[in-house]
């Protein structure tokens, strides 16, 4: 009985001894910078909510759980400094809550966030994310200098800021397929209320009066501060 008892502490000091090895922590330092902003106006979004999570990736012995939260601070910053288990079993992985972004987070678009994967012990990890609110706005096309039923135009647009993987011109409107692929003969129109992220624009306009074609370069901000309108006068 007296061996059973012997060997039963020996285990549970083996183990702890063990369980203690696997959780011991790098003398470096692991340094995660949480950087959260709209790219368009460069304005922080303060006081998101962000964390950090430790994973058991055995799940044996230890499980996953919360390691820190915190909140963004004035400039959209968040950073959390700390000694990372050196045992490659364990990960850590940082989080943040968009749930509080409008309704359900729809009234919002992320345009850029970092990957799902672990970070790097030992480093600094710095984590950006750039998210854009949506914006109303308006499209109001007018030849306020009409010369003759020749008149036509044409125009397409890049988004800078809310497009960056496609960084590229949108197709010509109005299409070609539709229309003869020109806005003719003193026209005017505004459209219904658009709905999409906000950013800064840039339209090109091909414009052809007295059989003279130029093209034309506008830039415009929509936000979600007011309804904007974007005129297209030519």
């Amino acid at each position: 009985m007296a061996h059973q008892k012997i060997n039963y502490v020996l285990i549970v000091l083996l183990s702890g001894i063990i369980l203690s090895g696997c959780r011991r922590e790098s003398r470096k330092e692991t340094v995660v910078r949480w950087e959260i902003i709209n790219p368009v106006t460069h304005a922080p979004y303060v006081n998101m909510q962000v964390g950090l999570i430790l994973k058991n990736n055995k799940g044996a012995g230890f499980k996953s759980g919360t390691e820190w939260k915190g909140e963004t601070n004035s400039a959209g910053i968040a950073e959390y400094t700390f000694n990372a288990y050196k045992n490659g079993n364990f990960s850590y992985v940082e989080t943040v809550n968009l749930s509080s972004l409008g309704s359900n987070g729809f009234d919002y678009a992320v345009i850029n966030r970092p990957g799902p994967q672990a970070l790097k012990k030992d480093e600094v990890n710095v984590r950006k994310y750039n998210i854009i609110p949506y914006a109303d706005f308006i499209i109001h096309i007018k030849d306020i200098d009409c010369q003759n039923s020749n008149d036509k135009m044409r125009y397409r647009r890049n988004r800078l800021y809310s497009e960056p993987h496609n960084n590229d011109w949108s197709n010509w409107s109005p299409h070609q397929t539709a229309t003869s692929g020109y806005y003719e003969n003193c026209y005017e129109s505004d459209n219904d209320i658009l709905n999409s992220p906000s950013d800064t624009i840039l339209y090109e306009m091909e414009i052809t009066k007295n059989g003279v074609t130029e093209v034309v370069y506008k830039k415009f901000y929509v936000g979600p501060e007011k309804l904007d309108t974007i005129k297209l006068y030519y």
